[in-house]
Parts: C-alpha cells; sequence; structure tokens
C-alpha cells in the first residue's frame, strides 16, 4: 500500500527543501502574519488545556507552533522539510521553548502512534495534496486523535461560487501581489486548494463536525471535533 501512497516529499510551489529558501520564507512571513494572534485563536477555539498533547502537521518553521506550546502539555511539529524542521528547532531553543519536538513527517507518512493527541492543527498545508489524498489525510488524522479530539483547520479553501472563477482568481490574484509577489499565480497553477463545499464534504465523511470560525472566500479557518471512529483501519502502518 505505501507504494500507491502520494508522495508529499515532491513540492509543489516553492522548494523549501533549500535551506536558503526556508530562511527567506521565515522572514517573509513575519512581515505579515501575526504568529501571537494565529495561536491565540487556535489556543481559544481548541480549547486547549495545559495537560494536552497537540500535533502540528506542516508546521514549518515553527512561527505558530511555539506559540502554542505555551498553553499545552507537549507539541509535536512535523514537516516534510528537514531544513524547516532544522529552523524551527534553532527558533525553539532561543524562545527557551522545552516542550516541542520537530520531525520528518506529513499527512500521509509518519510514526506517530495512533489515538496519541487531542488535538491536531494544521495551517495552510492541505492543500499540497490533491483532493482524494485530502480525505485520506483527514481520515489519518481522526485516527492520530483520541476520543473527542479536535482539530483546527486553516487553508486557502475559495468559498465562492464556481460559475465566478474567472473573476475572482484575478481579484485573488490582484490582492496577494504586494503582500506575497508571484505566490497566488504559482498556487492556481501548480497547487491543489479546493472549494468550500468540497473541504466541508471531506470533513463530514471522515468523522468531524466542523464550524468555520473565520477567513473569507479566499481562506477559511475550521474546528473541528472528532465525532466518529472507524473501525476497518485494520493494521496499514504509519510508517
Amino acid at each position: 500500500m505505501e507504494k500507491c501512497l502520494y508522495d508529499e516529499s515532491l513540492q509543489k510551489g516553492t522548494d523549501y527543501l533549500d535551506p536558503r529558501k526556508v530562511r527567506e520564507y521565515d522572514a517573509k512571513m513575519l512581515s505579515f502574519r501575526d504568529y501571537v494572534a494565529e495561536a491565540a485563536l487556535i489556543v481559544d477555539t481548541l480549547q486547549l488545556g495545559p495537560h494536552e498533547s497537540i500535533l502540528d502537521i506542516g508546521c514549518g518553521t515553527g512561527g505558530v507552533s511555539l506559540h502554542v506550546a505555551r498553553s499545552c502539555n507537549w507539541l509535536t511539529g512535523i514537516d516534510i522539510s528537514r531544513p524547516m524542521l532544522d529552523f524551527a528547532r534553532e527558533k525553539a531553543k532561543a524562545a527557551d521553548v522545552h516542550n516541542a519536538t520537530f520531525q520528518p513527517g506529513g499527512f500521509l507518512k509518519n510514526d506517530l502512534p495512533m489515538a496519541s493527541f487531542n488535538a491536531v492543527m494544521t495551517n495552510a498545508a492541505l492543500h499540497h495534496l490533491p483532493d482524494f489524498w485530502k480525505a485520506v489525510a483527514l481520515f489519518r488524522i481522526n485516527q492520530l486523535l483520541k476520543e473527542d479530539g479536535r482539530l483546527f483547520l486553516g487553508d486557502v479553501v475559495f468559498g465562492y461560487p464556481l460559475e465566478q472563477y474567472r473573476e475572482r482568481s484575478l481579484s485573488w490574484i490582484e490582492r496577494m501581489e504586494p503582500i506575497e509577489p508571484g505566490e497566488a499565480r504559482a498556487h492556481l497553477k501548480e497547487e491543489y486548494s479546493t472549494f468550500s463545499w468540497i473541504m466541508e464534504g471531506l470533513l463530514d465523511r471522515t468523522g468531524f463536525e466542523w464550524t468555520r470560525v473565520g477567513g473569507d472566500d479566499y481562506f477559511a479557518q475550521y474546528v473541528c471535533h472528532k465525532i466518529r471512529s472507524f473501525k476497518d483501519w485494520g493494521q496499514e502502518s504509519h510508517a
């Protein structure tokens, strides 16, 4: 089965296996993102407690992770980019955060034990997978969560009517150009963001009850509660 899995290491868009690109990415994110506010929203909507463990999938350089870690017992960050993980470890040491670990892994392939996390968070990462594999990723997240576990999902998700795709796509490119030149155009050409009705259907089918807690017609944030477990997981390995 593992040979059939989508290869998450074949990145779309910017090559974050290049340490130089990783440092550029971190500096760019700091120029327009408020990591403290993002972390506060996640902690609040997931109602994280000091004795809980949380998994961050696609943690990147740890910008949000390290702030969330201050509100839980333990944070595990995984990413397919080893240079990003190295950078996250450097930031954790500099910030004196000792309850976070960063290790290689993705949505589809990791060595994490099932039912081991109270909550999972993922920001701007799921769009790297086509919709078929988004469903598999959410299925696996369900299995990583303990009973009554929670998921915070933030990503590029299109909430406008399908027939408006042309003008809305151009509008998004124009809006994003001053912030991230060329990124929106490349995103639409090479990555796999989907419509809200597809994303919400995937959440329904993979055992989550969800509430939209933020975003607009181009970005969505959901807080989800695990309401159903799958009993047919079998012996399939995460490794």
